[in-house]
């Protein structure tokens, strides 16, 4: 009888670690696709809008324009697309600002001097 208390008590301490465990490694609250999706769509047409803006990212610094520099004609996408050339330049902006982050850069954003290129890298 002891030992099945006992026994019954280092199996409660142990199931309740491990949902401790696990409580840590998901911290954040479930979300809906609905949800998901909606954000997803919030943060691509920021990410371009940005994307927009970028003129050159050397070093981890992100020389922007004043103005946006976006192609002319905008091409003609489906609903919920973007144009992943200006996608892509937001994205790599923000890896760019992270990384400076990291390195400790607090202002890695500048202002460029150069004027609107139609061909971009």
């Amino acid at each position: 009888m002891k030992m099945s208390i006992i026994r019954g008590l280092f199996l409660f301490v142990a199931g309740a670690g491990c949902a401790t465990v696990v409580a840590q490694m998901y911290p954040l609250p479930p979300i809906t696709v609905e949800e998901f999706q909606e954000r997803m769509d919030r943060t691509m047409r920021e990410l371009v809008e940005l994307g927009a803006y970028v003129h050159s990212i050397d070093d981890a610094r992100i020389k922007i324009g004043l103005i946006a520099c976006t192609p002319t004609p905008l091409p003609k996408m489906p609903a919920g697309a973007v144009d992943p050339r200006q996608l892509s330049w937001g994205v790599n902006a923000v890896f760019a600002m992270n990384n400076a982050r990291m390195l400790g850069d607090q202002e890695p954003v500048a202002e460029s001097v150069e004027k609107c290129r139609p061909v971009r890298r």
